[in-house]
């Protein structure tokens, strides 16, 4: 179990929408690595970098590993003192029976999902739980008084929401006010490859003080730069998921693509820093960011993503590796479908 030191750094904490739940601006994020992909050994070891780095802020999910990876992140997690990390997980797709009230934000899946994971990460209370998409088939008002309820009985300190569309958080806000629940923040896929978010999604956020969580900072290890040298092959993590390698094959590496990132990798070689430090200060800097969401399955790969933090990179650096990148940057909201699904999980 990993120990936390009394020399342990201080990463930068921010709040998250208005509100007193403060994170570290890296989250250890556990989407398909915990209980998945790499044993608990593994797992301890990079919680414990995580820790060693300043990170206080871990990411989960019901769906990872179909409750694997909040069974390990529970287990590896066993030795820290739970008021000094925050712990955020979601509810939305079926993991149990797959029945007919096994998925979506109804009162009954949202109060049965929310034990199983405290149960699974031993722990009495989550500080941050999300609505991991929008639910078309639930009111709004059942999915938000069974929130408030889970605030209120001390089984999550605040909510938020992943992947909510600029209406659907729209319809929720005069609820949420009503039932003095506050939505602080609305987890997003965004990274220099990835701009969707400054369609609308951000600015909407910001100026309804709901700050953004972002998610694949890297585009999935694209903006790592070290596959640059061919096409994607097996060793990258999510060529394991057929259909989600296949999507990220057709989004990042087409070859306009891959000499964008070729010419913006040399651009940070040459400042002296890396792709990763610059695609993840690029993040940070956004207006509205509370967090960036990092995975890792080794723990060189998390020191690597830590330094982002420790050693910033010049402004200059960052905004012309982003210019680079813009040309190829995805921005049309159509290209892949990541809000709620059209047809029930089930």
């Amino acid at each position: 179990m990993p120990a936390q030191s009394s020399a342990v750094p201080m990463m930068e904490q921010r709040y998250l929408g208005v509100s007193s739940l403060r994170v570290s601006v890296l989250t250890y994020g556990t989407w398909m690595t915990h209980g998945v992909r790499i044993s608990d050994t593994a797992a301890a070891e990079c919680v414990a970098v995580a820790l060693e780095s300043g990170i206080t802020s871990f990411d989960t999910a019901d769906m990872y590993g179909n409750g694997l990876a909040e069974s390990c992140l529970g287990r590896v997690l066993g030795g820290v003192d739970r008021t000094t990390v925050q712990i955020t997980s979601k509810v939305f797709w079926p993991t149990g029976s797959r029945g007919p009230t096994d998925w979506g934000l109804s009162r009954r899946h949202i109060r049965t999902s929310v034990r199983a994971s405290l149960k699974r990460l031993r722990t009495d209370y989550l500080d941050l739980y999300l609505a991991h998409r929008f639910d078309r088939w639930t009111p709004l008002e059942e999915t938000l008084t069974a929130f408030a309820e889970c605030v209120a009985e001390g089984m999550t300190r605040f909510v938020g929401v992943s992947e909510w569309k600029v209406d659907e958080i729209e319809a929720a806000k005069p609820i949420a006010r009503e039932l003095g629940l506050p939505l602080v923040t609305n987890q997003v896929q965004y990274s220099l490859l990835w701009r969707i978010p400054e369609t609308s999604i951000a600015d909407f956020c910001d100026s309804a003080d709901i700050s953004l969580t972002a998610w694949a900072p890297l585009a999935e290890g694209v903006l790592t730069g070290k596959y640059l040298s061919g096409p994607l092959g097996s060793g990258i993590r999510r060529a394991d998921h057929l259909e989600d390698g296949r999507k990220m094959r057709r989004l990042f590496m087409d070859s306009e693509t891959t000499a964008a990132l070729r010419r913006a990798h040399e651009l940070a070689a040459d400042a002296g820093t890396t792709l990763t430090e610059v695609a993840l200060g690029w993040l940070l800097a956004r207006r509205n960011v509370g967090s960036v969401v990092i995975g890792a399955s080794a723990p060189e790969q998390l020191r690597e993503n830590c330094r982002a933090v420790t050693k910033p990179v010049s402004v200059d650096v960052i905004d012309a590796v982003a210019e680079e990148l813009a040309p190829v940057a995805h921005r049309d909201p159509s290209t892949v479908e990541l809000a709620s699904p059209l047809e029930p999980p089930c």
